[in-house]
């Protein structure tokens, strides 16, 4: 199905990954400004779009936005945590409706920071899934769930299991295996059954022709349990078993951004990963550009606001210093070596975008 994506914050990021692993093309996004959308770079990487496909929510009455949407033929609009009210003319370009996830029992606390309102006037608490009116959270009520705090009923647990168990027996090709245990890792998690997701990640990686894949879903989960060296562990573990440069420079970021948020005083550490995976985008010829441009920012943005000591600083001086080497061996003019040469530059962005 072909599916327009509203979202926002951790919520909407991990709906559009279930999205994508249930193999729903993604054909646009639209989100919030960057200063109110959270997660927005992990969504713009999820959704792995061109800039064209990319729309700002205060936008979406231009009727050239209008029409920029009725072009890519989306099926159904979803949306997640999303802050702006359609408009009928939006709401009847999709075939099959749009849909929310709301996070109350509607009708009760309709509208912004519901989860708020349900403690401050003792209404009950849930989430609904329904189709979007012209109104504020008033469209038709598709499915709900209360006290989504309170453990799952045991039928639920079961019927949990029970799927996980048929992905695990009938899912043979490796490729189709690597997302479909994402999936079943993901179910697992959002069950409450984070020992099960643990033990099924881990059974996988003696199977699993790339295990570095669900390293990285294994640094996830102790990090939310809060075992957090043992999530910069996997993250390392996933560096140094991953294979090609541009996997390589992925996912050797997403090892230095967990030692940042997780091990930020292991300054030695901290140094010698992020000189390993500057040297990585040398060897990448796309090192620039598109995804792992939007993970250069990223990583821009966390290692300038941990440089704020005199040994922390020094460390982001030698950073951009093995950067500025990586950056001449790129052509004069070239818009990748303009990239590379804004990065950890103070006060500016880690990319231009052309």
């Amino acid at each position: 199905m072909r599916v327009l994506f509203l979202g926002n914050n951790w919520l909407g990021w991990q709906v559009l990954r279930w999205l994508k692993l249930q193999n729903e093309t993604i054909v646009g996004l639209v989100l919030h400004s960057p200063e109110k959308n959270k997660y927005r770079d992990e969504i713009i990487e999820t959704a792995d779009l061109h800039a064209a496909q990319i729309f700002p929510g205060a936008n979406l009455r231009d009727a050239s936005v209008i029409e920029a949407i009725r072009e890519l033929k989306p099926d159904i609009a979803v949306s997640v945590l999303f802050g702006y009210i359609l408009h009928p003319s939006l709401i009847q370009l999709f075939p099959k409706g749009c849909i929310n996830l709301h996070p109350s029992l509607l009708p009760y606390n309709r509208g912004s920071h519901p989860n708020v309102w349900s403690i401050l006037e003792g209404t009950p608490a849930g989430v609904t899934l329904h189709y979007i009116d012209g109104g504020i959270d008033t469209g038709d009520i598709i499915a709900q769930l209360d006290a989504p705090g309170e453990p799952l009923p045991e039928n639920l647990v079961a019927d949990a299991r029970k799927a996980v168990a048929e992905i695990d027996a009938k899912t043979r090709d490796p490729y189709a295996r690597q997302a479909a245990i994402n999936s079943a890792a993901n179910l697992y998690w959002e069950a409450g059954l984070n020992e099960d997701a643990n033990k099924l990640l881990v059974a996988e990686l003696e199977k699993s022709q790339s295990p570095y894949y669900f390293m990285l879903d294994l640094a996830d989960l102790a990090q939310k349990a809060g075992r957090e060296q043992e999530a910069v562990d996997w993250l390392a573990r996933a560096y140094a078993d991953a294979k090609g440069p541009a996997t390589r420079f992925q996912w050797g970021s997403s090892y230095l951004v967990g030692m940042l948020e997780m091990t930020p005083d292991d300054t030695q550490r901290i140094e010698k990963v992020g000189l390993e995976v500057i040297g990585e985008l040398g060897a990448s010829p796309d090192a620039f550009y598109q995804r792992t441009r939007m993970r250069l920012e990223k990583l821009n943005d966390k290692l300038l606001e941990w440089g704020d000591s005199t040994e922390r600083k020094a460390v982001v001086d030698r950073l951009r210093a093995r950067t500025s080497e990586v950056c001449r061996s790129l052509p004069d003019g070239d818009e990748g070596r303009r990239n590379c040469e804004t990065f950890l530059k103070p006060g500016k962005p880690a990319t231009q975008h052309a």
